[in-house]
């Protein structure tokens, strides 16, 4: 036999086959499903172990997990809100209005909400004080007065207040004038 020199590669052998070139060996068979391969380390993605199964992921679930969370957080919030409205909304409050002063012949229009309609009233105080009490209901609570005094003039003063709250007031002198006070 000849030397070869570098790069030829290996010399022919008698099938006219190189050396080291024989025929290939056959692969080994695999196992059904994704165990590994019978002479090797298991596929790409395969459990460790060759447990036959894929791996399951996690973090479908833990996205729902946080989703589901979420969802029930935002509808007991939603559930708090609409009881607190519904409570608000059916709470009744105490309106008193009150005329006070030396002027005669007062002319007084009070106003009171009562659900979502407002309720408007007129009287003529003779003499003062002039008081009176309303019941209120719905989500606008509370009630406006308004007085107007006569040619005698005089001074008066009127004051609205909410389920006993630091009473609004205003302060009319002289003849017609007009006060206005509200809640």
């Amino acid at each position: 036999m000849s030397e070869r020199s570098p790069g030829q590669g290996p010399e022919p052998d008698r099938e006219g086959r190189g050396r080291g070139w024989g025929p290939r060996r056959p692969v080994p068979p695999r196992q059904r499903g994704w165990g590994p391969p019978a002479d090797g380390p298991p596929p790409y993605g395969a459990p460790p172990g060759g447990s036959g199964q894929p791996r399951k992921r996690a973090w479908p679930w833990v996205v729902l997990g946080l989703c589901l969370l979420l969802v029930g957080g935002c509808a007991a919030a939603v559930a708090v809100m609409v009881s607190d409205v519904t409570d608000e909304i059916t709470k009744t409050v105490q309106v008193s209005y009150k005329v006070t002063g030396d002027a005669k012949d007062v002319a007084v229009t009070y106003s009171t909400w009562r659900g979502d309609d407002m309720s408007t009233s007129q009287e003529t105080a003779r003499t003062l004080p002039w008081v009176k009490e309303m019941q209120g209901e719905g989500l606008v609570k509370g009630g406006a007065l308004t007085l107007t005094l006569g040619a005698g003039g005089g001074t008066a003063t009127c004051s609205v207040s909410v389920d006993g709250a630091q009473a609004k007031t205003a302060t009319a002198t002289g003849p017609n004038a007009t006060a206005s006070c509200g809640y």
